[in-house]
């Protein structure tokens, strides 16, 4: 599971052991609002204030990629479930499919 704070913090909880398996911080500092698992679960979107989804490794917490193009926030992400696109909504009115 992904968890999304208002103060930037992204949580990765295992509920097999009911914890946190790793945490990190959108790189602006602004809120994260949503997070998705791609289908191998070796890699999270995050939604950010900052008008952009960064992507994370959960493996070792590392930013590998980022799409931007809105101009306000970024309220949610989903990700295809085939791993080809990922889909966000934010707060400028617009919806971005990224591939």
């Amino acid at each position: 599971m992904c968890s999304t704070d208002a103060d930037g913090v992204v949580k990765l909880w295992d509920i097999r052991i009911v914890g946190e398996s790793a945490h990190f911080t959108c790189p602006t500092g602004q809120s994260a609002n949503d997070g998705q698992f791609d289908r191998s679960g070796t890699k999270v979107a995050v939604a950010c204030d900052d008008g952009n989804v960064y992507v994370y490794s959960t493996i070792d917490g590392q930013i590998v990629g980022a799409l931007e193009g809105h101009t306000d926030s970024v309220q949610a992400v989903i990700v295809d479930p085939n791993g080809q696109y990922a889909m966000s909504a934010a707060a400028d009115a617009t919806f971005r499919l990224w591939r």
